[in-house]
């Protein structure tokens, strides 16, 4: 931030890369502020995602959660002959809380290729 409190789009000195933005330091900084009120320390290490990944996350959805959701739609597509525009499924915010949400159906589909694959490697909560 400038002497007239102006923002820059991102900040260049960072070991996070050349461009960490404006956005995400306000979000990283929020997140130890947290940790520090709730445990009275500074966190030794923090999780940072990119911007794009945070106003875009879905949720993190268990491959039951993800086979219960393409249940509905296998049911949808066979009473409807067509598929639906969105799919509901219960799942996991970025705090951990349960959150249903609605997705996309190309959304949907990106989750359905991810948990194909990695049901092979059991990981147990794959994301869109």
């Amino acid at each position: 931030m400038d002497r007239y409190y102006i923002t820059p789009n991102y900040s260049s000195h960072s070991t996070l890369g050349t461009q960490f933005g404006y956005q995400n330091l306000i979000y990283t900084y929020s997140k130890i502020l947290t940790t520090y009120n709730n445990t009275k320390t500074l966190p030794t290490n923090i999780k940072v995602f990119s911007w794009n990944y945070i106003t875009n996350y879905k949720g993190s959805f268990t491959i039951t959660q993800t086979i219960e959701a393409a249940k509905w739609v296998q049911t949808y597509i066979e009473t409807n002959h067509k598929l639906p525009n969105t799919v509901t499924i219960t799942g996991t915010n970025l705090q951990g809380n349960p959150i249903t949400t609605t997705l996309t159906m190309p959304t949907f589909l990106n989750l359905l290729t991810t948990i194909t694959q990695k049901s092979t490697t059991k990981t147990p909560h794959p994301q869109p």
